[in-house]
């Protein structure tokens, strides 16, 4: 076994050994293998808390459960041990990428015996084969399954549960390293951003001390980097001096400053032992933002707020694996827009009244969004409001529309990948239609509240260029 890959099997290298052991007489079989803990650029890592490395736990687990038999004849071949380490490893470290090298093809190496229908080496199997397709997730029914199994095979509940913890360790080493590489880089950002070369660096040699590769902190990144990459970007274009960083330089702009969320989900365990499964729910992370505005006195003491909209490009749709996507969000495609102004606020009743003279809402109130309007309405608004104000005000098409909604966010909602009834108004609870129930969550996350009436306007945190949902 080369652990961390010295290079004895490099190109055109053999194997030898001193002619003391008779491999066939020995070990009841012929031929040789080398089995590697990664490849040759890859960090070989240790395990938290043990003497053994990740790798070498794992081979030796394999070996002293019984686990590594797949195909449960009763023997362990090398191929099957390395088969068993190598998915643990990647459970664990999943940058890690260990090798088989047979010496010798087409020779079954046998290591050990194993114990045969074995009630627990069946168990940690099932278990095994349950915590593989739920990412070390039992859902109720699956604790329930388990139980059922493990009394039905004769093993203690002491038994099951310490098969379960083996089980379910490198699944639990793979988040505790997903957390701590994102409570690091929140504390980082605290303390510089954007990151200079040298801490990007050190970032990445982070990474990679603890295994993780660029794919399993995609997401983290997501919800850390986008909103202080928004709040830099927005200070930045404050400060610049180039006159393209506003929609159009003959209307007066005057600065605000806003707080916008990010929700992360976190995972939580519950019930005695956990036994009751993992439970879902959002944290809310709060950041400060700026961005540039105009007022227009529509009279009567009723003001418009216009939001400067920087240019830019994104990505206009949904990735086909977006939860509840719709098939006309599809294709994705790069949009380029121009910076323009749009509302801080969905247009109110009072705006509403002022400019078109009447109010056609259910939900009465002044600063409550106007609703029961046509986009035949909406034009007219747009127009009188011309007439108004001399000013080019038109509805926004649909690309503008979402690059304004997003944010330079790629996330289902502006701010993260669920959604909450904290930060938006919509029927938080389960509704029953034509028989079928249509659930008040989104995805795993938690159910809300259902108001069952608009809200004013200005509720809700805005979003990072400083607009306000309703």
């Amino acid at each position: 076994m080369d652990c961390c890959f010295s290079g004895a099997i490099a190109q055109g290298l053999t194997v030898k050994d001193d002619g003391t052991v008779n491999v066939q007489q020995q070990l009841g079989g012929k031929g040789r293998a080398i089995l590697t803990s990664s490849t040759s650029t890859q960090y070989s890592f240790e395990q938290e808390g043990s003497e053994l490395s990740i790798y070498t736990r794992y081979l030796v687990e394999g070996i002293e459960k019984g686990a590594a038999d797949k195909d449960g004849d009763g023997c362990i071949s090398v191929d099957e041990l390395h088969e068993y380490a190598s998915s643990k490893v990647q459970e664990a470290a999943p940058a890690m990428t260990p090798k088989f090298y047979p010496v010798e093809k087409g020779y079954k190496i046998i290591l050990a015996k194993s114990p045969k229908d074995d009630p627990k080496v069946t168990y940690r199997k099932e278990v095994e084969s349950r915590a593989k397709q739920a990412q070390g997730k039992f859902s109720v029914f699956a604790r329930r399954h388990l139980e059922s199994l493990w009394q039905d095979w004769g093993l203690s509940s002491q038994e099951a549960k310490a098969i379960e913890e083996e089980v379910l360790q490198p699944y639990r080493e793979y988040e505790r390293k997903r957390n701590e590489y994102e409570q690091t880089l929140i504390e980082a950002v605290k303390q510089e951003y954007p990151f200079n070369e040298t801490t990007q660096q050190e970032l990445k040699d982070y990474q990679q001390y603890l295994g993780l590769r660029d794919e399993d902190i995609a997401s983290i990144a997501q919800r850390v980097l986008e909103p202080k990459q928004a709040e830099y970007e927005l200070t930045k274009r404050q400060s610049s001096s180039v006159p393209q960083s506003k929609p159009s330089s003959a209307i007066q702009t005057q600065p605000f400053e806003f707080e916008f969320v990010t929700l992360t989900l976190v995972q939580k365990r519950s019930g005695p032992f956990g036994l009751l499964g993992e439970s879902t729910f959002s944290e809310i992370n709060r950041s400060r933002g700026r961005a540039e505005f105009f007022t227009e006195d529509l009279g009567h003491g009723v003001l418009l707020e216009m939001v400067a909209i920087p240019g830019g490009q994104f990505l206009m749709g949904s990735p086909e694996n977006e939860l509840e996507r719709l098939e006309t969000e599809s294709p994705q495609h790069t949009v380029t827009i121009q910076p323009f102004y749009m509302g801080k606020y969905a247009v109110t009743q009072e705006q509403w009244l002022v400019v078109i003279g009447k109010n056609p809402s259910h939900f009465q109130g002044a600063k409550r969004p106007v609703e029961q309007v046509s986009w035949n309405d909406a034009v007219e608004f747009c127009q009188r409001l011309m007439q108004k104000t001399g000013k080019d005000y038109r509805l926004p098409s649909e690309a503008e529309w979402e690059y304004a909604a997003r944010a330079r966010t790629t996330t289902p909602f502006h701010f993260g990948q669920t959604i909450t009834t904290d930060l938006a108004n919509y029927r938080g609870t389960d509704q029953t239609y034509e028989g079928k129930v249509y659930p008040g969550n989104y995805g795993h996350d938690s159910k809300g509240e259902y108001r069952q009436q608009t809200t004013e306007v200005g509720k809700f945190p805005p979003n990072a260029f400083g607009l306000y949902a309703w």
